[in-house]
């Protein structure tokens, strides 16, 4: 499976990786692509197209995987986008948005993203109207699996 969706990549049909993704997860509910690259760029493919909650899926405990995978900053601010579209979740986007800020803190300086991440970590909302989000995301109820605990910590 890792490979079709590798061949998808290289032959230009990204476009196909969200469907064929999950296809092969109703063959195999458990599968993840064996790299790290592979796994984000399907977390970017299923973001893209409104499936935010198979990009947390996949982006979830990559950092443990790979913890030298260079892109890392970049999956996580994919996974924080994803979780903030989902239900319920604004706990762990704030706990995203924490690691996110961690991990940049830890890279060194040359590699540091500061425009996207560092603008989007000042324009936090305020406690208030975090209060009424949660109000009005609590009143719509949960349609989907709930996500498995997510764990973010430095080594």
């Amino acid at each position: 499976a890792s490979s079709y969706l590798k061949f998808l990549i290289r032959s230009n049909q990204e476009y196909q990786l969200r469907d064929s993704y999950k296809r092969i997860l109703q063959v195999t509910p458990n599968f993840r692509p064996d790299s790290a690259e592979l796994r984000h760029r399907l977390a970017k493919a299923c973001h893209d197209r409104g499936d935010f909650h198979a990009a947390v899926m996949l982006i979830n405990g990559l950092h443990k995987q790979f913890p030298h995978y260079s892109h890392l900053l970049e999956a996580f601010e994919i996974m924080a986008e994803s979780l903030e579209n989902l239900p319920n979740k604004q706990k762990q986007v704030q706990l995203c948005r924490e690691f996110i800020v961690g991990l940049v803190k830890s890279l060194p300086i040359v590699e540091k993203k500061p425009s996207f991440v560092m603008d989007k970590l000042a324009a936090q909302p305020t406690a208030a109207s975090r209060n009424q989000e949660l109000e009005s995301i609590e009143n719509q109820g949960n349609q989907k699996k709930d996500l498995p605990p997510i764990e973010f910590k430095f080594d």
